[in-house]
């Protein structure tokens, strides 16, 4: 199942890519909301070091377990991620494209594919519900987008914003 949106941001490229980049950031929000996070980097044979975590986090009353990894990056264009579980290989996917005037767009997909019996049921079952899951993708791109234009201006935060009333 796939989920894409693209949104223009009020800043340069170079910028953004830094902000999505920042890692190490990232990792101290996850803490936040009771996500565990290990960073768990692997060398390869050229002698690189390959970006790499392990992800604990609750998921329906059960703790669930992700292995996260950098697969590219491109700077300032791309960055990819793929995450394998016990049930579902996934691969989340970052464009940064400039834009004239200190402006660029920014565009995320998210492919997830099921690895067993089960998750493919989960799957199609999500399919029922796939325009609403769609509508939450886009709102919580379009939200970490505005946490980084206030955050460039000097009044953005760790923390996503949260409207009374907001499911997602």
């Amino acid at each position: 199942m796939k989920f894409s949106t693209r949104e223009d941001i009020e800043a340069p490229a170079e910028e953004v890519f830094r902000a999505i980049s920042d890692f190490r950031r990232f990792e101290r929000l996850a803490l936040r909301h009771g996500i565990e996070v290990q960073r768990a980097g692997r060398m390869l044979p050229d002698g690189t070091r390959r970006l790499a975590w392990q992800v604990d986090y609750p998921f329906r009353g059960r703790r669930r377990s992700l292995a996260v990894e950098l697969a590219e990056c491109e700077a300032p264009e791309r960055l990819v991620f793929t995450g394998r579980s016990e049930a579902i290989r996934s691969e989340l996917a970052i464009v940064i494209t400039a834009l004239p005037r200190e402006r660029c767009r920014m565009g995320v997909q998210l492919d997830m594919r099921p690895r067993s019996i089960p998750a493919r049921l989960f799957i199609q079952s999500l399919k029922l519900i796939k325009p609403r899951l769609t509508r939450r993708f886009r709102r919580r791109v379009r939200r970490f987008v505005r946490n980084l234009e206030r955050g460039r201006q000097g009044g953005g935060s760790d923390q996503p914003s949260r409207r009374r009333g907001s499911a997602g």
